[in-house]
């Protein structure tokens, strides 16, 4: 074979190659490829959104989220959709997504991520068995109390973590061996020491502190206060310790629970 034709058919293979494996790398990774919002299947979900295919068009932006590393547009799509379908756990979810993946922040006031979520945490109560959040209750704020559980889970942690470090210390000493006295030698005995506790005085009309009340009518910050450490005078210090839950002195609903401090 000549080597001018040898060439050319090599060039020829090459190109061949080349143009396939693009083809494959393209179809593979459609995200290296091409944008999200001009993704097929995205703009397949945008179709059949408009005509209320909303089954369809779920399946559609999934495949978009799958093969992109961030896709904002399907997520709050997909939030928009999880909302019309009654699953509000899914809207929350997508529309965080969005939020979190979205590249300009002014975009989320835009299109109300957040009271697009509050309207999905209403419908998530609305479901719950015998509505305990009905509409003349205030209904809590969960992701704060999501946040104090898990402040609270950090110490348990941190302490519990602590009494396993004193555990292995106590262990390795019962562990070590005692070198026993001499011959000969005296060993004092040790007395223990007395420990002595000073009872607390009784005051009348006070009841033992629990972590929370339960408000009750008639109720009052100062007779709580008195209930529980025989003084009015801490009612400051109750407020103080439920400023999370409430916004005056006053406001005690019935039914209602608030913390107590320590004695």
């Amino acid at each position: 074979m000549p080597r001018f034709l040898f060439i050319f058919c090599a060039f020829i293979f090459a190109a061949v190659v080349a143009l396939v494996g693009a083809n494959f790398f393209g179809n593979a990774f459609p995200s290296a490829a091409t944008p999200e919002t001009e993704d097929k299947n995205f703009i397949l979900g945008k179709k059949l959104m408009r005509e209320e295919n909303y089954t369809a068009a779920m399946e559609a932006f999934y495949k978009v989220v799958n093969a992109h590393e961030d896709a904002p547009e399907a997520h709050f799509d997909l939030g928009q959709i999880a909302l019309k379908k009654n699953m509000p756990l899914d809207a929350i979810f997508h529309f965080r997504q969005y939020a979190r993946q979205v590249e300009d922040p002014r975009k989320t006031k835009e299109k109300d991520i957040e009271g697009l979520c509050a309207a999905a945490r209403e419908k998530y109560l609305a479901q719950l068995p015998g509505k305990p959040f009905a509409t003349d209750v205030v209904a809590p704020d969960f992701e704060k109390k999501y946040k104090q559980v898990m402040q609270e889970n950090d110490r348990l942690k941190r302490e519990l973590s602590g009494a396993n470090r004193q555990i292995k210390d106590l262990q390795k000493r019962l562990a070590s061996p005692v070198t026993p006295p001499e011959p000969g030698t005296r060993v004092a005995a040790k007395t223990p020491e007395k420990r002595t506790e000073t009872p607390r005085p009784d005051v009348p009309g006070r009841t033992a502190v629990p972590a929370t009340h339960i408000i009750q009518p008639g109720d009052t910050l100062t007779k709580i206060s008195k209930k529980y450490y025989g003084t009015q005078n801490r009612w400051k210090e109750i407020y103080n310790y439920n400023r999370d839950v409430m916004r005056s002195p006053s406001e005690l609903k019935v039914g209602s629970s608030i913390k107590l401090p320590p004695q």
